[in-house]
């Protein structure tokens, strides 16, 4: 493994997120995935996401900001150097991240092309396989992390 990602999208019940390494061939391997119940908007509820991405030693992480928890990710985000917000666009070329903004002074957030994520996986896999946004998300953290 020389990089692991976690891929995190935000809904009204809680989070779900997948967890994975890839190697320098962009092969990949599920190392966890699931759920955790609760409101992203509690600070309980965001030191239990950063003890899980401290635990499993989590490279990059990517939050999708869409929705309307978006100030919270924001807050959330703009805290940790490793930790990015991201909105999903319609994709203007083959890219993954479309563009960088600046919301915040401490706070950029990415424009992801979701459609091209699903495209890169499917490609790497090299078999047409039906691709999820939380899927999408975990190379949309690879992507984001080979800019840094």
């Amino acid at each position: 493994m020389i990089l692991r990602t976690c891929g995190v999208d935000v809904f009204d019940w809680g989070i779900e997120y997948l967890i994975v390494d890839w190697t320098d061939e962009s092969i990949s391997k599920i190392v966890a995935s699931g759920k955790i119940n609760g409101d992203f908007e509690s600070k309980d509820f965001q030191k239990i996401l950063k003890k899980m991405l401290k635990i499993f030693k989590v490279d990059v992480t990517t939050i999708d900001s869409g929705g309307h928890k978006t100030e919270y990710v924001y807050t959330f985000c703009e805290k940790y150097k490793k930790i990015f917000a991201i909105k999903g666009v319609c994709p203007s070329s083959d890219k993954i991240v479309d563009s960088v903004t600046t919301v915040r002074q401490n706070l950029k957030l990415y424009m992801v092309a979701f459609r091209n994520a699903k495209r890169r996986l499917v490609d790497i896999n090299k078999v047409e396989i039906e691709v999820n946004d939380i899927f999408a998300l975990a190379v949309i953290s690879k992507e984001i992390a080979s800019l840094k």
